[in-house]
């Protein structure tokens, strides 16, 4: 059975997960969470390495400080645990539109946090060139655009070709053609 967080729960089900204990925390006391907590006041309510599964959807860009909540989902899961957190992409209009939107995300975003990972043609290696946190290591097992979106002809089009090169559909095409959110799935290093 696994143990599940669901972070900035609101009011959204889980029945995709058969046979697991969710807990969801939220800092809304009327959305039936199961820990009432401000996610930007560290530590959080939770014992370290307790969760098996950790998913934040349209969370992280609300938070002030990236690196901390990262480094907090690091403590709170156990080793090899799967991660998935979903963000607007940053040039999308769902990124602009909502005024409590703290961060912006790009692709690339995570790579500070996942070692060994190399950025474009320039072969820059964020993790070990400019480390933010050595508390939170992840390795990215996947990246997906727009995940659970019904997409369009053209946004499979986009996908298909950022799956192929994602440095040319970040410099070439996203700036006329932005897609609208990103999901990393990870797993935790320890």
């Amino acid at each position: 059975m696994k143990n599940i967080l669901v972070l900035g729960a609101g009011f959204k089900h889980y029945n995709k997960y058969p046979n697991s204990v969710i807990t969801t925390i939220d800092i809304r006391s009327n959305v039936g969470a199961t820990i009432v907590h401000d996610l930007e006041v560290f530590p959080w309510p939770i014992p370290d390495n307790t969760y098996d599964m950790l998913i934040g959807e349209h969370i992280l860009e609300h938070l002030e400080d990236t690196t901390k909540t990262l480094e907090e989902i690091y403590r709170v899961c156990k080793p090899d645990s799967e991660i998935e957190l979903t963000v607007p992409y940053f040039r999308s209009k769902w990124q602009a539109i909502d005024p409590t939107h703290k961060k912006q995300f790009m692709p690339w975003t995570i790579n500070n946090y996942t070692p060994n990972v190399e950025l474009g043609k320039r072969k820059i290696k964020l993790y070990e060139d400019y480390t933010h946190s050595n508390l939170a290591k992840f390795i990215l097992t996947k990246f997906t655009w727009n995940k659970d979106i019904d997409r369009t002809w053209f946004q499979k089009l986009l996908i298909y070709i950022s799956d192929w090169n994602l440095e040319f559909y970040e410099d070439k095409l996203a700036p006329m053609f932005p897609l609208e959110c990103m999901t990393w799935e990870l797993k935790v290093i320890k």
